[in-house]
């Protein structure tokens, strides 16, 4: 569905990209959020980036399930199942 978010915005978590999708899952961590979009499987983040959790590695691929932190975030791989954290 559509994804919503509300309370803290100081480092843009809360702000929703307008071209984001309907997504499957989502998950926050203090001060970024990510989700994975329904259309391709993809994990997208935004908001704060002080420790690169919002930089979600070029070759991830699909995902499956995703977690985050204070300031990491992590991803299950829908191809080998590999998890992937930074």
């Amino acid at each position: 569905g559509q994804l919503r978010c509300w309370g803290s915005n100081e480092h843009g978590q809360s702000s929703v990209p307008k071209d984001l999708g309907k997504v499957s899952a989502a998950t926050s961590g203090k001060s970024h959020t990510c989700a994975v979009r329904t259309a391709d499987g993809q994990l997208r983040c935004w908001g704060s980036n002080e420790h690169g959790q919002s930089s979600v590695p070029k070759d991830l691929g699909k995902v499956s399930a995703a977690t985050s932190g204070k300031s990491h975030t992590c991803a299950v791989r829908t191809a080998d199942g590999q998890l992937r954290c930074w």
